[in-house]
């Protein structure tokens, strides 16, 4: 992610899953989005506190690391993130729900780009749960 007079620039595969913004109607799965110039305001409540404006992010095991980027939230506010420093294995997307101040990522999909194709694929399923389901359990990585 880059600086600019305009704000910070999103690498072009994270913008355009951003973008996407696919709501496929399962409420575990992203119904929210950053809204356009607004990455940072999307931090808020896991890399910075909504009222102070105080950094969360460490290092230390269970925190938000500072590399990690919300992406997507589901219903519930749990953040769909990537880890900045993957960029050379195209940004893999975690999950983590939000649960007594500790962080528990687990893998989602390999890449962003994997991700924005699964949720387009169950978007396309519509509203059958069974299908969904099954399409999920097809996918590598997500347990």
């Amino acid at each position: 992610m880059t600086m600019s007079a305009a704000g910070p620039s999103l690498p072009p595969s994270v913008q355009a899953f951003v973008d996407a913004a696919l709501v496929v109607g399962d409420l575990g799965l992203p119904q929210w989005y950053p809204e356009p110039g607004g990455i940072d305001a999307f931090q808020v409540g896991y890399r910075s506190h909504g009222h102070t404006g105080e950094d969360l992010s460490s290092e230390a095991p269970g925190q938000w690391h500072p590399a990690w980027l919300a992406v997507a939230a589901n219903y519930f506010r749990d953040p769909y993130f990537i880890d900045l420093r993957e960029a050379d294995a195209g940004y893999p997307v975690w999950w983590a729900p939000a649960s007594a101040g500790r962080w528990t990522p687990s893998p989602v999909a390999a890449s962003i780009e994997r991700f924005g194709a699964l949720l387009q694929a169950l978007a396309a399923l519509g509203d059958d749960p069974g299908a969904m389901l099954a399409r999920i359990e097809r996918e590598p990585g997500t347990e």
